[in-house]
């Protein structure tokens, strides 16, 4: 039994606002801020929840549209669902990498760096026997949401390698969320000034 689809509403906004957030600059986004249209809290949660199994969506550029558009009143609803999209998302690639395991084949420069940082074996199957520790796979999920612009591939890849504990990835993942969406929100304000 699969899950019930989201309205076709729902998904035709979030269409919307992809489109629109792809096809603005930074600059244009704060010089047109008054006159770009608004979306409720729902949209931007499952654009970003799309954005976890492979929809292409800037999810650096969608926060700051939604910071930037959305009126005082609703930003408390905003920053939640924008929250738990960026929460569920991460953990959502971090999942398919778990799944799919040695089937991911990682460009060669993250490979170098994962096999420096003791993610993955330089043998073809990565023996799960070694787990990395509890702060290693909390500071590996925060790192991650930190990473600008490479986020999707190396959490495919910390899923993948069998190696990063998931409830402390998690963790490290929330937590850096809240660190994420601050620079993210911070860069909108001032692209306001």
């Amino acid at each position: 039994m699969s899950a019930p689809l989201p309205p076709p509403s729902l998904l035709s906004h979030a269409s919307k606002l992809r489109h629109l957030v792809s096809t603005l600059s930074l600059h244009t986004l704060a010089a047109k801020v008054h006159k770009l249209p608004r979306f409720p809290p729902p949209i931007y949660f499952l654009s970003l929840v799309l954005a976890g199994v492979g929809v292409p969506v800037s999810e650096d550029l969608l926060v700051m549209y939604a910071y930037l558009t959305t009126p005082p009143k609703d930003q408390a609803a905003t920053a939640a669902a924008i929250f738990l999209g960026v929460v569920i998302s991460d953990v959502t690639t971090f999942e398919i990498g778990s799944r799919t395991g040695d089937a991911i084949s990682l460009p060669r420069p993250v490979r170098k760096l994962f096999l420096k940082l003791n993610l993955v074996s330089s043998t073809p199957t990565t023996s799960a026997l070694f787990k990395f520790s509890r702060l290693s796979s909390f500071l590996t999920g925060f790192g991650i949401r930190l990473s600008v612009g490479i986020r999707g591939p190396l959490m495919l890849a910390a899923g993948a390698s069998g190696r990063v504990r998931r409830g402390w990835y998690m963790a490290g993942t929330c937590l850096g969320g809240f660190g994420s969406m601050a620079l993210q929100a911070g860069l909108a304000m001032r692209l306001l000034r």
